[in-house]
């Protein structure tokens, strides 16, 4: 920096501050991308593709909410219903008031014939 130059923002922030906040940035619009990808895949009927994508993204960001879910809800419409009743519960998890999450798993716990697992689940 020149004398009598003024100094700009990113001069106060640590070398690799800049350049990790426009990496988290791309990241956030690729995350955002792959969740609307996986939406088309759904509305298409391609739900094992589906599937893979959200399987990707909830690896990618394990705290997202709505991608636990969405993976629950294709797990369980793919017949799954291990795997959604685990998806399902991370849902429940990470949103304790998630009511659809509730109400699936009750479900899924009355078709196992787990019927106090059921009503807990639907309190």
């Amino acid at each position: 920096m020149k004398t009598g130059d003024r100094p700009r923002f990113s001069d106060f922030l640590k070398p690799d501050a800049a350049e990790n906040a426009v990496s988290h940035r791309m990241k956030s619009a690729s995350l955002q991308s792959r969740k609307e990808r996986a939406g088309v895949l759904i509305r298409q009927g391609k739900l094992d593709a589906a599937k893979t994508l959200l399987e990707e993204i909830v690896q990618s960001d394990p705290l997202d909410v709505d991608s636990w879910y969405t993976l629950a809800a294709v797990s369980h419409r793919l017949g799954t219903r291990g795997e959604a009743a685990r998806c399902y519960e991370k849902t429940i998890a990470l949103n304790p008031n998630h009511p659809e999450a509730h109400y699936y798993l009750g479900n899924i716990r009355g078709q196992s014939e787990d019927y106090e697992g059921a009503i807990r689940c639907y309190r």
